[in-house]
């Protein structure tokens, strides 16, 4: 199959390529005017296991005072095989996004790196089997040239693994737990696509409490918020719930950033309790982690509740209200291949 593509660049890209899909192959060859100085560069991707391709954006710009674009192409449906980048020779920074939102008039107002850096991702449009991966490498471009780039996700993911109540030292022992909702707080609404830990949370999602109406236009709804069925008990339940949000590194240094939660909401004898727990924070920080929520990463859970939480899901409870094992690694992790684009 052939197709031909516009192409905002200051001058014409060559690209060969065959894309794989997570459901099949396509083959896409772009036809480019062939112009003097043009230099190709295989750009060969890193990507993470499990994490499916919809689209490629690639952005090169000059590594000079000014950085401004050089070269932009995008490539649609899928894991590929190679592509070939044309650019002007000399000291490049190369940046590739993955599953970006939107099409290629996303980044018609990009004109220098300084511009891609302000680029925000917005977590409704996300989708965990689709993240928004990106990254960037400085590279020489020369004729024959080729380099490596590793794309990571922006989101990481919370999974609550296993959870029971067990009231049993308790004046309520046998009591059991209804209605039980899990969700996310103080999440991050958006992150620049070319990720910086320190950059400044603009948007909250769940501000202090479940607010249906913040993720009502999510793709993904249930990527804040889960519930399970039946009654819990001190029978010890897997429910493997997985939440996701964007990094929150800033954590708690201003109001408008407090820490990211996960907060277990559930009826005990009519009465609503909660049970909010600040992610990587305080007395639940994994060593040698930064605290806060960092990209790429899975905050796992295993929880037992001991005691009636608080009536407020904006105020954290304490280490006495039940046990928690926690532990941090990576959420999706590289393929041991280097995959061709």
């Amino acid at each position: 199959m052939k197709t031909k593509k516009r192409l905002l660049s200051v001058l014409s890209w060559l690209s060969a390529l065959t894309l794989v899909s997570c459901n099949g192959i396509d083959d896409y060859t772009v036809d480019y005017e062939e112009v003097n100085g043009a230099i190709e560069t295989e750009l060969h991707v890193k990507t993470v296991k499990t994490a499916c391709i919809s689209s490629l954006d690639i952005l090169v710009f000059n590594n000079d005072r000014l950085r401004h674009i050089d070269a932009y192409q995008r490539h649609e449906s899928g894991v590929g095989e190679s592509v070939k980048v044309s650019s002007r020779s000399g000291d490049k920074i190369i940046a590739v996004i993955a599953n970006a939102a939107g099409d290629k008039n996303k980044w018609a107002g990009v004109n220098s790196f300084e511009g891609l850096q302000k680029v925000m991702s917005e977590l409704k449009d996300e989708n965990p089997e689709y993240p928004v991966m990106s990254g960037t490498v400085r590279h020489y471009a020369k004729n024959n040239g080729s380099c490596e780039i590793r794309l990571e996700p922006l989101m990481s993911e919370v999974l609550l693994n296993s959870i029971c109540c067990d009231f049993s030292s308790r004046q309520y022992a046998g009591r059991k737990m209804k209605d039980v909702k899990i969700y996310l707080t103080n999440v991050s609404g958006s992150c620049p696509v070319i990720y910086d830990s320190t950059y400044n949370i603009s948007s909250v999602i769940n501000y202090g409490k479940l607010r249906s109406s913040d993720f009502s236009d999510f793709i993904r709804p249930d990527m804040i918020s889960a519930a399970i069925d039946g009654e819990m008990d001190e029978g010890v339940i897997f429910p493997g719930i997985k939440l996701y949000c964007y990094p929150n590194s800033g954590y708690g240094a201003s109001i408008s950033s407090p820490p990211t939660r996960i907060v277990v909401e559930g009826t005990i004898d009519g009465r609503k309790y909660y049970y909010p727990i600040n992610i990587n924070a305080g007395g639940y920080k994994a060593a040698g982690f930064r605290p806060g929520i960092e990209r790429n990463r899975s905050y796992v859970l295993d929880m037992v509740i001991t005691r009636l939480g608080v009536d407020d899901p904006d105020t954290p409870v304490e280490s006495g209200d039940f046990q928690l094992n926690f532990s941090i690694k990576t959420w999706k992790d590289y393929d041991e291949e280097i995959i061709k684009y």
